[in-house]
C-alpha cells in the first residue's frame, strides 16, 4: 500500500536525503508542486 510521507523542515544535504529517500522506497522519488495554506490560530495548538 503506498504512503505519503510529508515532511516540512529545512535541509543542509537535499541531494542527500534524496539519495536516502529513493533507497527507502518503493519506487523512484517524485516531486509534487503544492501550494501551502497557513492559518493563524491564537494558541498554535
Amino acid at each position: 500500500m503506498a504512503r505519503n510521507i510529508e515532511i516540512k523542515a529545512r535541509s543542509s544535504d537535499f541531494e542527500g536525503q534524496t539519495h536516502i529517500a529513493a533507497r527507502l522506497a518503493d519506487g523512484p522519488p517524485q516531486r509534487l508542486e503544492q501550494e501551502d495554506t497557513f492559518f493563524r490560530y491564537p494558541r498554535g495548538d
